[in-house]
């Protein structure tokens, strides 16, 4: 049986995938909210659905613990509903199924890796992010955003006729 009280450690915890302290996930979080608060919801769903999950897949504690099992799906959420996709209820749906897959597929990949004593890191999130990506060049109406358009999820709320993005990050110049 789960405390209610650790569950919400677990969840910030996700977010940041630092042992032992819940600040560095609040702030993180925090930063994300900043940046672009569709993708700050979609980190907090992911590290919800990743805690509930590994709650229903008997996950141990120590696994939990360790952040994988909700960083995964925070990053897929955060990748397909709104930074990759426009957001629209479909994508966001579609989004939730892929923050699952992740989790089940960050448990295979971790029983896969045991006998090695390698943990999955962030492969299920990739390899689930992929395998969206190409699905939805099949779905009617929810195509990806072209690579050049993509920003933050606020500026493909806008439209194809969208304003420039707000900054554009220069390395080299």
């Amino acid at each position: 049986t789960y405390q209610f009280g650790p569950i919400w450690i677990y969840i910030y915890m996700y977010i940041s995938v630092c042992d032992v302290h819940l600040i560095p996930g609040v702030i993180i979080l925090a930063g994300v909210m900043l940046s672009t608060f569709i993708s700050g919801i979609a980190a907090l769903a992911g590290a919800i659905i990743g805690v509930l999950m590994a709650m229903a897949l008997g996950a141990p504690r120590a696994a939990m613990y360790d952040g994988l099992w909700g960083y995964n799906p925070t990053l897929v959420m955060i990748a397909i509903a709104g930074m990759f996709f426009r957001l629209t209820g479909r994508t966001a749906a579609l989004s939730v199924l892929g923050a699952i897959f992740s989790c089940l597929l960050t448990g295979a990949v971790g029983s896969a890796l045991k006998p090695v004593g390698l943990p999955p890191l962030t492969f299920p999130a990739a390899l689930t992010g992929v395998l969206l990506c190409l699905l939805g060049n099949s779905l009617p109406h929810d195509k990806p955003l072209e690579l050049a358009k993509v920003t933050v999820p606020e500026d493909a709320l806008a439209g194809d006729d969208a304003p420039q993005p707000r900054a554009k990050l220069v390395w080299f110049s």
